[in-house]
């Protein structure tokens, strides 16, 4: 589906060679870590990275797991075009319909409450 869309595929293979510390949970001893063979199928992630026209990198560290990123964000620099929507929200109703209901206030009591006397 890839190839389809001419999406690039990068793949990692991250992991030491060899055997590395993975973490168990022991009943008896509680968590601890215990030697586990690394297994990564470098063959296959190089296959899916070629069928793209993309690169198969390998990371056995955090210091070149980060250049590898660095590598592929040099790689591909895509322009994204986005749209912007802005919510808007009338306030004007709040203040409306109070004022209107003191000018009707104010027109009432004038009329009844507040009449001026005529001589």
């Amino acid at each position: 589906m890839a190839v389809s869309y001419d999406i690039k595929i990068y793949t990692i293979g991250a992991g030491t060679r060899g055997t590395a510390p993975y973490p168990v949970k022991d009943p008896i001893f509680g968590d601890r870590y215990q030697n586990v063979e690394v297994n990564i199928d470098e063959e296959m992630l190089t296959q899916i990275a070629n069928m793209t026209n993309g690169s198969y990198f390998r990371a056995t560290n955090t210091e070149k797991l980060e250049d590898i990123y660095n590598q592929i964000d040099e790689l591909e620099k895509t322009e994204i075009e986005e749209v912007i929507y802005t919510d808007v929200q009338d306030l004007y109703p709040r203040f409306l319909i109070p004022g209107i209901l003191l000018l009707v206030l104010s027109i009432i009591s004038e009329q009844f409450i507040f009449r001026k006397a005529t001589e």
